[in-house]
């Protein structure tokens, strides 16, 4: 019995020394939002960079320079390719003739690129083969996938097809290179890229509150709540061509709104445009508040409104 009260003793005082050792857990301050809190004191808005794509073709057009070499993967991808799209396609006779080349296509897909978006794409020669000139080639069509899709399955994400051109001109005494090409504005984006709105501070209601602001400013469907921290964001039609002030502007928007705020921002924001020299900033703000000038005419004072415009 002593030898038992001693063990218990002893593993009591063990408990007592982990509990009073563990760390004590540190509970997170809800987000606070108040009035003057924006989408960007909030979060971070990503655009990607440029996305490397990649794939395999075939340039035709070649007088003789060509060959019909191939290797046995690359060869089997073309095949079940280009009778995908010409399926009446001789292709044994067009892989094997020396008027063809099978090339490595590369291009970048430009950041926050929307769909049918063109680029540039480089074609070279595949090392091991005898073509001699991709001179006078018409880059008969590919499929390009993201360099960046390791182990995973890869999805096309832009197509290439075009004349191909051959840089002519050379440094010094350097040897023009045949065998690498380009096709100028042949790579076309197939679908329209996203932004991603990040919080800062993990919080599902934060994370809604924000795709609701987002999509009654510019529409149904433009931001989808991906998870705790992350936004989709997709660009509006009407922003495609500004991108970057579409991200300036998602950045400014205020979180809390009334009409009678909204009031008070766009008159502090008027007066600061009107005498200051870098309005950048204050016509982002408008706009992220939807000013128009049709309706602050019916929200502003008319004689205010002259005052601006005069100025």
């Amino acid at each position: 019995m002593e030898n038992y009260r001693k063990k218990m003793v002893c593993l009591l005082v063990v408990c007592l020394f982990i509990i009073g050792c563990k760390q004590p857990v540190e509970v997170e301050e809800p987000t606070t939002i108040n009035a003057d809190t924006t989408i960007g004191s909030l979060a971070e808005v990503f655009s990607f960079e440029s996305i490397p794509v990649k794939g395999y073709a075939l340039v035709g057009g070649l007088r003789g320079t060509g060959s019909p070499q191939c290797p046995p993967s690359i060869r089997a991808y073309l095949e079940q390719y280009i009778l995908s799209q010409v399926p009446d396609t001789d292709i044994e006779k067009l892989i094997s003739s020396n008027n063809t080349a099978v090339v490595s296509v590369n291009g970048f897909i430009p950041p926050l690129a929307s769909q049918n978006e063109r680029f540039d794409v480089k074609v070279t020669v595949l090392a091991g083969t005898q073509t001699t000139s991709l001179e006078g080639g018409q880059l008969l069509g590919a499929d390009l996938t993201e360099s960046r899709m390791l182990g995973r399955t890869p999805k096309v994400s832009a197509t290439a097809e075009g004349a191909v051109f051959i840089n002519k001109i050379t440094e010094g005494s350097a040897q023009r290179d045949t065998k690498t090409g380009y096709v100028l504005a042949g790579g076309r984006v197939k679908d329209d890229y996203e932004l991603s709105v990040v919080l800062r501070r993990p919080d599902y209601k934060i994370s809604s509150i924000l795709r609701n602001l987002l999509n009654e400013r510019f529409g149904k469907d433009t931001a989808t709540a991906i998870s705790q921290s992350l936004v989709s964001l997709k660009v509006p039609a009407k922003y495609r061509n500004q991108k970057e002030r579409f991200i300036s502007i998602v950045r400014a928007m205020y979180v809390v709104d009334s009409p009678e705020i909204r009031k008070q921002r766009i008159r502090e924001s008027i007066g600061k445009l009107a005498v200051s020299e870098e309005k950048g900033e204050y016509e982002i703000t408008l706009e992220a508040i939807e000013f128009m000038r049709r309706f602050l005419l019916h929200v502003l004072p008319k004689d205010f409104m002259r005052t601006i415009v005069a100025v």
